[in-house]
């Protein structure tokens, strides 16, 4: 039993058949490639200057643009890479048997300064920031 095709895959194929050869002769000519070619750049150049522009507009409302969220989102994955790495080494130090962690400081090696915490300002008192003068 042999079905025929629908209707629309008819018409599809007998508009291919006219379609096809010109379509062909078309875009084998050099001119054809050249004009492609010409409006890439065009298009290219266009999406620059509008890139260009709305970057500049956006800096002006003071907005992010996409370049400005893309290397922070790069900053951000740096950092969320190293504390990986921080955790990964505290870890290790922590499950380092208590014998091979020295308690006391080398005697070569100085010791470290002790600040002096009575000259800085106790958390309920205002800090004082020097007056900026212009001239």
């Amino acid at each position: 039993m042999a079905t025929s095709k629908p209707l629309w895959r008819r018409g599809v194929d007998a508009a291919d058949k006219v379609a096809a050869p010109v379509l062909e002769g078309a875009t084998k000519h050099e001119a054809f490639g050249v004009g492609l070619s010409v409006l890439q750049q065009t298009r290219s150049a266009v999406g620059r200057r509008a890139e260009r522009l709305s970057r500049h507009v956006l800096h002006r409302l003071n907005l992010p643009t996409a370049s400005d969220v893309n290397r922070l989102l790069n900053h951000i994955a740096a950092v969320e890479n190293r504390v990986r790495v921080l955790n990964a080494q505290l870890e290790d130090a922590n499950q380092a048997p208590l014998d091979a962690v020295p308690l006391e400081p080398a005697s070569d090696s100085p010791a470290l300064p002790v600040p002096d915490t009575a000259s800085l300002p106790s958390r309920s008192e205002p800090v004082a920031l020097p007056s900026r003068t212009t001239e």
